[in-house]
């Protein structure tokens, strides 16, 4: 990383390079159906709060065994936090 948080070309470079090379398929959660019965190796869920119960069985599920799951969140900042979380969002 450059100064002003700007990237090098080289960074660059071998990130276009990944995303080029990698078979990757996306979703939005709305649309998450389309995942069942598929296999992948990593799953990466963004924007947890908006999650529910069924939206997430649906897709851990298709992560095979010692698959990596990773859960992207902007606002958590202890296990407890997440723990008291809600993740109904009919409830709120």
């Amino acid at each position: 990383v450059s100064g002003g948080g700007a990237t090098s070309t080289g960074e660059a470079d071998s990130f276009e390079l990944f995303l080029t090379n990698t078979d990757i398929t996306w979703c939005y959660y709305r649309d998450s159906h389309r995942v069942l019965g598929t296999t992948h190796s990593v799953l990466v869920l963004q924007d947890f709060e908006a999650l529910t119960p069924n939206i997430m069985a649906r897709t851990i599920e298709t992560v095979r065994g010692g698959g990596l799951v990773v859960f992207l969140m902007r606002t958590v900042k202890s296990l407890r936090q997440l723990y008291q979380m809600t993740m109904d969002v009919h409830s709120r």
